[in-house]
């Protein structure tokens, strides 16, 4: 679980890298918008996956109550 945690938070860092080079004229408004599409679309599935295994899915006997 530690691990997880540890991918999504180096995603957010790179986020604030990508934020820093726009700053700095070294990346194109146009690059980070491609970059942030990018990131939502690795990072929505991966908290999905996060929730998931923090909250397993009910057995069948909760299910028959």
């Amino acid at each position: 679980m530690y691990n997880l945690i540890k991918i999504y938070s180096s995603c957010q860092e790179r986020f604030i890298d990508y934020i820093y080079l726009v700053e700095n004229k070294k990346l194109s408004g146009k690059e980070f918008f491609i970059l942030l599409i990018y990131q939502s679309l690795f990072s929505s599935p991966f908290l999905a996956f996060v929730f998931f295994l923090l909250h397993p899915l009910p057995n069948n006997n909760e299910l028959s109550e």
